[in-house]
């Protein structure tokens, strides 16, 4: 066992399995693709970055409820605890995140609290104190693969954005958190996979933000219904269309417009991202191949049934996700593009 880990290794790399088996995300079927050292990995990476998700989204705990009965006691510290845990209080997430602040509820400012928690335990476990049943697996694969910490910094960065409800005046500002939540979890990815040179880290960011822009469009009438606007807004009003449209489940000719933009940029991102495959690895091309397939289909998709997006969510079944992997595996043998 590695000196640093103060909990069974092997334990906490099979509850992050046990975590990425359960979740099913279109993620879980490609790690299949990877030597055991790796997938391990990729689940602990998983799992953590699950972790953080549901501190933004999940249900709120037992110890929310209790908590809940002193409200100034939580909203002081979570205001403090936040511009602590956000390092910069000059940077531009913070500034944000202040312009927020005197809008936030009581259970954003306890989830706040919990990411600044996260934050701190994080610190902890890459000092060598990794507490809880993620924590010692995911220490362990970013000093076997040197991932830079600052990535899952960014990640939670990104994550405190989501709690606080921040809306996007540009592209610019909403590539940034796209880039937060998604481009850095590929540059993750590229540490355990193995690429050949720096050259993969462009092509990775775009893919990133391409993957998080098919995600803003599939979960756009969910999203919309809980008051949840990514979308550039000054695009939406260029397209002749409204937050408010968008909110009620509108479809017309300024939607159209709208989606459309998205998708363009989407392909866009897509086509940048083709060039990453030549800077992998082999372990990397496979599941990259598989990961890139899946993901352009659901954009297809997406785009398929672009009038259905604010009344469902759009998704891939199970086993066409298998079929879309297995595919891609087949593909990458045979050298094909």
């Amino acid at each position: 066992m590695n000196a640093v880990l103060n909990i069974d290794l092997d334990a906490s790399y099979e509850y992050c399995a046990r975590i990425a088996r359960r979740a099913r995300s279109n993620f879980y079927y490609t790690f299949a693709l990877l030597p055991l050292e790796k997938r391990r990995a990729m689940h602990a990476v998983y799992a953590y970055l699950r972790e953080l998700d549901d501190i933004a989204d999940g249900p709120l705990s037992l110890e929310w409820q209790a908590a809940a009965t002193d409200e100034k006691t939580i909203s002081n510290q979570a205001t403090e605890r936040l511009k602590l845990a956000l390092e910069l209080p000059s940077s531009p997430l913070w500034q944000d995140l202040h312009l927020y602040s005197h809008k936030l509820n009581l259970a954003q400012q306890y989830r706040l609290q919990r990411l600044d928690d996260a934050w701190q335990q994080f610190d902890a476990a890459l000092a060598g104190d990794a507490r809880g049943p993620i924590l010692p697996a995911l220490a362990e694969t970013i000093q076997q693969y040197n991932i830079p910490a600052e990535y899952f910094r960014d990640v939670m960065r990104g994550v405190a954005a989501d709690i606080a409800g921040r809306e996007y005046a540009t592209w610019d500002e909403l590539r940034t958190y796209c880039y937060r939540v998604a481009s850095v979890v590929g540059l993750i990815c590229l540490h355990v996979w193995g690429f050949r040179d720096e050259r993969a880290f462009a092509p990775a960011t775009s893919c990133g933000l391409a993957f998080q822009l098919t995600n803003i469009l599939r979960d756009l009438g969910e999203d919309a219904a809980g008051g949840r606007i990514y979308l550039p807004r000054n695009e939406i009003t260029a397209a002749g269309y409204s937050v408010e449209e968008l909110e009620a489940g509108v479809v017309n000719a300024g939607y159209e417009r709208l989606i459309e933009q998205q998708l363009t940029r989407a392909r866009e991102l897509y086509a940048e991202a083709e060039e990453l495959p030549r800077h992998l690895e082999r372990d990397g091309q496979r599941i990259y191949a598989a990961m890139f397939a899946t993901y352009r289909a659901l954009l297809d998709k997406v785009s398929e049934q672009r009038a259905k997006l604010l009344q469902q969510r759009i998704r891939i079944g199970r086993w066409h996700k298998v079929w879309i992997a297995a595919r891609a595996l087949w593909q990458t043998r045979l050298g094909a593009p």
